[in-house]
C-alpha cells in the first residue's frame, strides 16, 4: 500500500498500527480490534461514507482534477467497490451514455 499524507502528523501513527495489525500484534477482544477515534471517523453507512470522502460530487464539473485525484476509497471486495460507484454514479444528473 502506498499513499500520501501531505505532513500529517498522525499518518506514522497509522503506518504503525497497520504494521502492528498485519503481524497480529495489535491488541484484540475476541478477534476484533479498536481503532483509536483520533485517528479515523466511523461511518455507519457506504453512503455516508462517499459523502465524507468526495463532499459535493455533484458539482464534479466544477472542480479541478487534483481534487479528484486527493480522494480515494480502498476497498479488498469487488462487489464493494461496485457499490461504491454505484452510489457515486447516482450522485450525477447526467444521463448514461452507451
Amino acid at each position: 500500500m502506498r499513499f500520501h499524507v501531505k505532513g500529517d502528523t498522525s499518518a506514522g501513527i497509522f503506518a504503525e498500527m497497520l504494521l502492528k495489525i498485519g503481524d497480529r500484534n495489535f491488541p484484540s477482544l475476541e478477534g476484533e480490534i479498536t481503532i483509536p477515534s483520533n485517528l479515523c471517523t466511523v461511518v455507519s453507512s457506504l453512503a455516508e461514507l462517499t459523502s465524507r470522502i468526495y463532499p459535493d460530487i455533484i458539482n464534479i464539473k466544477m472542480k479541478l482534477f487534483k481534487w479528484l485525484c486527493e480522494r480515494a476509497i480502498l476497498t479488498p471486495k469487488n462487489d464493494k467497490a461496485a457499490e461504491i460507484n454505484e452510489i457515486l454514479l447516482k450522485a450525477f444528473n447526467e444521463k448514461a451514455v452507451e
